[in-house]
């Protein structure tokens, strides 16, 4: 009896002991777990600090310079329109008025992209969807651009269906429409085609902005959408960009759970589309 006692008591107490190293191995690893998730939370923290760090030098680089030389431009023609103007003939006052009108007109879709992509990279924007008439927006977007395609004597034509509706934020949308025009002016040569269509399917809308440059090369494309510094490129009358305009239109399809991409080939041009959900989405 006393023995078969020490054997239960022996028993007991070898169970009470795996169990008890049974549970610290648990609450080990558990606690092992926790560490792992920490350490991979505590990555991810940083790596978007300094995103958010390179987002923060990229916007003041882009503030300091980009915005600083139009404004001495600016500056300097409005300057010698007031101080020389009797000594000018018509044809240099219209030029410096002209020049006046173009670096504004750059510079000030250049503080709507600094605006715009500010607010989408501080979480401020939100994509209000709506249906809306592809072809009403695109037309509504032309005007703008009138005077720098008017320069270049650039044939623009555009086949959209009048009933073609879509369903995403039109503002949005609009600023994306305007980016890749102004890109596509950008890099379309004097006396050059840039030529918009939108097709449906039972899925999809979308819009594509054709244009007759020189297209965009192979390591240029790959970082495209980002804001590495090799994406910008001057114009082909030296038009100045900032790589700003095509990492927001990605992100502005992103936000209305859309798609852009593009089309190249040295030589015959660039095609950007972007793809858009049908109006029947809305239901």
């Amino acid at each position: 009896i006393i023995i078969s006692i020490i054997v239960v008591v022996s028993a007991i107490f070898l169970f009470s002991l795996y169990q008890s190293k049974k549970h610290k191995n648990t609450l080990l690893a558990e606690r092992n777990e926790q560490i792992i998730k920490q350490k991979e939370e505590l990555s991810l923290l940083y790596k978007e600090q300094y995103k958010l760090n390179e987002t923060k030098n990229k916007f003041f680089s882009i503030v300091a310079h980009d915005l600083k030389s139009p404004f001495q431009s600016i500056l300097g023609f409005s300057e010698l329109l007031c101080s020389e103007y009797e000594h000018l003939d018509e044809d240099q006052r219209r030029d410096a008025a002209n020049n006046i009108l173009k670096v504004s007109g750059d510079t000030f879709r250049l503080i709507e992209n600094l605006l715009e992509w500010g607010r989408s990279q501080t979480g401020g924007v939100y994509a209000v969807f709506k249906v809306f008439n592809i072809r009403e927006l695109v037309v509504k977007t032309l005007p703008v651009f009138e005077p720098q395609i008017q320069t270049k004597k650039i044939r623009l034509t555009y086949d959209l269906p009048p009933l073609l509706n879509a369903w995403a934020d039109p503002d949005m949308i609009m600023a994306v429409i305007r980016n890749l025009l102004s890109n596509a002016i950008k890099f379309t040569p004097a006396g050059g085609e840039i030529h918009l269509s939108a097709t449906m399917s039972h899925d999809s809308v979308k819009l594509s902005v054709r244009d007759s440059g020189s297209g965009i090369p192979p390591d240029v494309m790959e970082r495209l959408f980002t804001l590495d510094p090799k994406v910008q490129r001057a114009g082909t009358m030296g038009e100045r960009g900032t790589g700003l305009g095509l990492t927001l239109c990605r992100e502005f399809m992103e936000l209305n759970h859309g798609i852009i991409k593009v089309e190249s080939e040295a030589g015959k041009g660039s095609t950007f589309t972007i793809i858009m959900q049908p109006k029947h989405h809305a239901g």
